[in-house]
């Protein structure tokens, strides 16, 4: 990721048609999408499902550091990391960030965090199953 660039998430709305009856079925997904403002997430998100009748719901910045993925599995998680470090007057201080880890179940997700982050001086507070359907970058 680049240092202006940030992670939103993004709700888009489509409209498909089921070949089996004909009728529209409406459908929400979330994407996180990298971007260096709104109108670049909106222009990436309209490239990316070109073609597709949609409309974006909704568009929220995020906190999340980095999204870890493989492409092999389904799922995405929301992990949360604490960190501690000391502050210039030695006082331990303590510091949070959010990830998305594409995993199997929490336990998969855990082990690629840690082997993703290579540091063993953090503790994983959170991790939880999320709605995202796909990374845009």
């Amino acid at each position: 990721m680049n240092a202006e660039n940030v992670f939103y998430k993004v709700t888009v709305k489509t409209v498909t048609t089921d070949p089996e009856s004909g009728k529209q079925k409406k459908r929400s997904d979330a994407y996180i999408v990298e971007g260096i403002s709104p109108t670049d997430v909106e222009v990436k998100v309209t490239q990316e499902l070109e073609g597709y009748e949609f409309d974006i719901h909704q568009m929220t910045q995020t906190k999340i550091m980095e999204v870890v993925g493989s492409g092999a599995e389904d799922d995405w998680y929301k992990v949360v990391i604490k960190t501690e470090y000391e502050d210039a007057r030695g006082k331990l201080k303590f510091k949070k960030e959010e990830y998305v880890v594409q995993g199997n179940c929490p336990t998969d997700v855990e082990t690629r965090i840690h082997d993703h982050l290579g540091v063993t001086d953090f503790e994983a507070v959170q991790i939880s199953l999320t709605n995202i359907v796909g990374i845009i970058k």
